[in-house]
């Protein structure tokens, strides 16, 4: 028979059992203090911990690279306006742009995705317009003359991508729906004023300056 006091007892835990040994705290401690908490300052302030060795700090910079999930995937599309019309009719860039280094996207549509939206990407969309403009009169010399020329950005939703099979085909403009659409880098050749600037933003049309006002009578 067990005595009174017995320490054992059947089914209970001994309180005094660790939990984590001295090697998981040690490994624990290393990859908050390597880690966790050198890459949480890398992502916050984007800059690393100069202490660290280099590979560390490459390590850390790499990691975070993607902070954040991509929700759509661009392309841009190319529209035109030519004398007689005011509607905006998509061109076909084949044999304007035919260096495909990119797999199936076209170098124009890298050009134009690192000046969307970037301040020094206003004349090097102006020259890309004023290329496609002289392009598009030597190919269509008996054709109407370019009035605009306009870019647009579309954003496929990477939901919408997810679904799709096959490599990526690039459709035409009135086949995606208009709020993946947004315009930008109007440039125009008839004096008119432009729609939208190269950020895409609208632009307002300047009101007609009133008359002064008539000095009163001496």
């Amino acid at each position: 028979m067990r005595q009174v006091g017995d320490s054992k007892d059947d089914g209970a835990t001994n309180p005094t059992k660790r939990l984590m040994s001295r090697y998981d705290v040690t490994a624990t401690v290393i990859l908050v203090a390597v880690w966790l908490i050198p890459i949480t300052l890398a992502g916050g302030f984007k800059k690393s911990i100069s202490t660290l060795p280099a590979y560390m700090r490459d390590l850390q910079r790499i990691a975070c690279l993607f902070t954040k999930e991509a929700s759509s995937w661009p392309t841009y599309h190319i529209q035109i306006q030519t004398s007689g019309s005011n509607k905006w009719k998509e061109l076909n860039v084949e044999g304007y742009y035919d260096t495909d280094t990119f797999g199936y996207r076209l170098r124009i549509e890298r050009i134009l995705s690192h000046s969307y939206r970037r301040g020094g990407g206003r004349g090097r969309m102006r020259e890309i317009a004023d290329f496609t403009r002289e392009r598009y009169e030597q190919r269509n010399p008996d054709g109407p003359k370019l009035n605009a020329v306009r870019f647009v950005q579309v954003k496929h939703p990477i939901r919408a991508l997810a679904k799709q099979t096959g490599h990526f085909v690039r459709e035409p403009l009135s086949r995606y729906p208009k709020n993946w659409q947004t315009p930008f880098g109007e440039r125009r050749y008839d004096g008119k004023r432009p729609s939208v600037d190269h950020r895409g933003k609208k632009i307002k049309r300047r009101e007609p300056r009133r008359g002064k006002s008539k000095q009163g009578a001496r």
